[in-house]
């Protein structure tokens, strides 16, 4: 923590879906000098792509969709470039769709409102790129394909991406602290998050909801993710079949496989052995769910921090790492 300016952190240890070991260290608000818990809630960042993963495979078992059917049978009114993009390819970030902001404001030169953003907004920000390349030829981390899948579960299920993952997910699981970023209602435990500065640590900006989504919009406990993880033990959320597509290594149109990722969980293996997971970085907050399947030990880090030098799925690794030498 001192090493990388971390504030606070909440982490939890399991093995088989049970906890073995929880507890917060530092402050979850320096100002007030609140010390981080189990309970401490943060923002999660892109560890929230597990949950749209999940939401869309929901979805695809009960056969509202095929993955290869193309997203703009669904979604008509996406840029044309990106309509013959599969839903499968958008899962696997094989889609092409970029998600560089800082390319896309040099060439596209839009002037938003920013107390007013739109969702057309969000869309608008990256449309005036073309793909990085043809759809299922390479792979190429997507945020932004990752949003198109938090419309597609709207516009098939009839309810918003936040009523959804309530009432199929968080709901079902007890996972009660997890829920979208909101500003405006009282998140008890909440955290603040904080950036690396020019005279050290400060106050993050706040993030926009209408911005992150299904990308990266949820906020959540060390304690909730931990009933998460113990879900894929059992088929309460998804079949056993799911699952196993779920982590199983993206294809490309050639057959290559990817090594990196499967669908909404990371497959790179550590020092030999399985994992599954995911990382998140959002302004003020870095996480971390890293499960390693033949152990069945899972590690989840959430801290309120943002500093490029922190590999918090490197730590996450490290921690397990811990057990299997220890062999609990």
């Amino acid at each position: 923590m001192e090493t990388f300016q971390i504030p606070g952190a909440s982490v939890a240890i399991l093995k088989h879906g049970q906890i073995i070991y929880t507890n917060g260290y530092g402050f979850a608000n320096l100002e007030l000098r609140v010390p981080a818990k189990p309970e401490t809630s943060y923002l999660i960042g892109s560890v929230t792509k597990t949950f749209t993963a999940a939401a869309a495979m929901i979805l695809w078992e009960e056969g509202r969709f095929n993955l290869d059917d193309i997203i703009g049978d669904y979604l008509p009114h996406l840029p044309h470039h990106w309509k013959p993009v599969t839903i499968r390819q958008l899962l696997h970030h094989t889609s092409g769709i970029v998600t560089n902001l800082g390319k896309a404001d040099s060439l596209c030169k839009f002037n938003f409102d920013c107390d007013n953003y739109t969702r057309a907004n969000v869309i608008q920000e990256t449309a005036c790129l073309p793909l990085s390349f043809e759809p299922g030829t390479k792979w190429e981390y997507s945020g932004r394909g990752y949003y198109v899948l938090g419309m597609l579960i709207e516009k098939l299920s009839g309810k918003t991406f936040s009523e959804f993952l309530k009432e199929r997910i968080f709901t079902p699981l007890g996972m009660s602290e997890t829920g979208m970023i909101n500003y405006d209602i009282i998140v008890p435990n909440r955290a603040s998050g904080y950036v690396v500065g020019e005279y050290g640590l400060q106050n993050s900006p706040q993030m926009n909801p209408e911005v992150e989504l299904s990308d990266g919009g949820l906020i959540s406990t060390a304690l909730d993710l931990a009933k998460w993880d113990a879900s894929f033990y059992t088929e309460r959320i998804l079949k056993r079949s799911t699952i196993d597509l779920m982590w199983s290594n993206a294809r490309l149109k050639d057959n290559t496989i990817v090594s990196s990722y499967g669908i909404g969980f990371g497959l790179t293996p550590y020092k030999g052995h399985k994992r599954v997971g995911h990382t998140g970085d959002i302004p003020g907050f870095s996480s971390c769910i890293t499960r390693f399947t033949n152990q069945n030990i899972t590690v989840i880090i959430l801290t309120n921090i943002t500093n490029s030098r922190l590999n918090i799925g490197k730590l996450g690794n490290e921690i397990a790492a811990c057990y299997w030498a220890r062999k609990i």
